[in-house]
């Protein structure tokens, strides 16, 4: 049993704390792992628990390039352990047109995948909030992020109290996002109005253009035929 120690210091999450708290005898697999485990340890190479934990269960990472445009990417995030993790219990966000966000419309992220590089940068260690503010302050346009999907997908409990309020933010949001449609949609029909009169003021622009032209070809005309009278009174006389 002195062998699982480190192991269970190192990565809590594993198999082995079990073994460790109930007394059981390790099978022959469970000492490998203890084995390769210390080996890491000793060797001076840094055990990460993420790590670990991905290695020990095979669990899947990916990348996937999403673009963010001004409903953001699409993703709800719920806390767990400090991680970044999609919510299991709040659907994808859907585009006021109906289609899906840039998220779903990916067809990769899965609901309990954890959120573990931002455009490159290491975000496990950091708490929640820090998660979603760099989620929030990221530039419009495309980004990369870098997901872990748990072989075992275990079930993240919303307390009922968290849960109300990413409903009531969830129906703030849809608000705000009705509220800007509107404002879009009034402003687009304040700028088809002014595109309207200013057409129509060109067109009288252009009426009042060729009725000017039209009275300078007249009075060109009367002036050449006085010139016209003139001459011929002079050659009379």
């Amino acid at each position: 049993m002195a062998a699982e120690e480190p192991v269970a210091q190192a990565a809590p999450d594993t198999a082995m704390t079990d073994v460790s708290m109930t007394g059981a005898p390790p099978s022959p697999t469970k000492e490998r792992m203890a084995t390769e485990g210390q080996g890491d340890v000793q060797g001076g190479r840094p055990l990460e628990g993420h790590d670990e934990a991905s290695t020990a269960t095979n669990d899947d990472t990916y990348d996937v390039r999403l673009v963010k445009d001004q409903y953001g990417l699409g993703i709800y995030f719920t806390r767990s352990d400090e991680m970044a993790v999609v919510d299991q219990h709040v659907p994808f966000y859907k585009l006021p047109s109906g289609l899906p966000g840039p998220g779903e419309a990916s067809g990769r992220i899965k609901p309990g995948d954890v959120l573990e590089f931002i455009d490159g940068l290491d975000i496990r260690a950091q708490p929640f909030e820090s998660t979603l503010e760099a989620l929030r302050n990221l530039a419009l346009g495309s980004v990369t992020l870098s997901f872990r999907s748990p072989a075992y997908l275990p079930l993240i409990e919303t307390p009922l109290v968290e849960a109300a309020e990413a409903a009531v933010t969830l129906e703030e949001r849809n608000q705000w996002l009705e509220n800007e449609l509107a404002r879009e949609r009034k402003c687009r029909a304040l700028a088809d109005k002014k595109v309207l009169l200013y057409r129509e003021e060109v067109l009288r622009l252009s009426q009042v253009n060729l009725e000017l032209r039209t009275a300078m070809a007249k009075d060109e005309a009367k002036k050449r035929a006085a010139n016209d009278f003139l001459a011929c009174t002079h050659l009379m006389l």
